[in-house]
């Protein structure tokens, strides 16, 4: 099945409207034109979609490519995000200044944890250890206060057939190779699953809020609904 291919319909400052397919997912991010500038949807109907820019629309033309990620926005979390200068949306400052000087370029999509740098991991398993949910495999020090902990995901166990030795690892380094069982299904479905100090396997270490927070203005509405009709009545 071909891919849906979304292009910009209308641009005003930086709301712009898409079409190109079914409507996109509402709070997911997208890369929009050949900057790759990032953007949220706002709101969908149909075939069209509405995207708020969080960078400098000017230059953007009707017809340029929006690519979709049908995720929601997030930001890293790992070791090196303390101490460090964010903007809105978790582009470290301190290195976007280092490549692109004092004033931020567009387009600029870097990571909030720095990929390269190494840090002190200590791995909390030996081969053929028996893994549970929640279990603690990994850890690393970042200060004397704050530890990082990968643990087993909910509703997954299994047994670690690959341990690295402790040292010193990239956020994105592998550091075991276990060998899940999902508990979900009624026959146990092995599947091999490379996992460092990564948290989150859809976005690396990454947050998003729960899906019920979308509800609350809702509920933010007929709580004023009520307090409006016991007052008056």
């Amino acid at each position: 099945m071909e891919k849906p291919h979304y292009y910009i319909y209308g641009i005003n400052g930086p709301v712009i409207r898409v079409r190109g397919g079914r409507e996109l997912p509402r709070m997911s991010l997208v890369y929009v034109g050949k900057q790759r500038l990032f953007g949220e949807v706002v709101s969908a109907s149909g075939e069209e979609s509405v995207v708020q820019i969080y960078e400098d629309s000017t230059g953007l033309t009707a017809g340029e490519e929006v690519v979709p990620t049908y995720k929601p926005m997030s930001i890293q979390l790992g070791p090196g995000l303390i101490g460090g200068i964010m903007d809105g949306i978790g582009r470290p400052l301190s290195r976007i200044e280092a490549m692109a000087g004092p004033f931020i370029a567009r387009g600029m999509n870097l990571d909030s944890l720095d990929a390269e740098k190494k840090w002190d991991v200590t791995l909390r398993v030996k081969e053929g250890d028996a893994l549970a949910p929640g279990q603690v495999f990994a850890t690393c020090q970042e200060s004397g206060m704050i530890e990082h902990r990968s643990m087993v995901p909910a509703g997954v166990r299994g047994r670690a057939v690959d341990v690295k030795a402790d040292g010193q690892y990239t956020v994105t380094y592998d550091v075991g190779n276990p060998e899940w069982f999902w508990d979900d299904f009624n026959d146990l479905i092995v599947e091999q699953m490379r996992q460092g100090l990564i948290l989150d396997y859809d976005y690396p270490q990454g947050w998003q809020p729960p899906f019920w927070m979308s509800f609350l203005p809702w509920i933010a509405v007929l709580v004023v609904f009520f307090l409006l009709w016991y007052f008056m009545f």
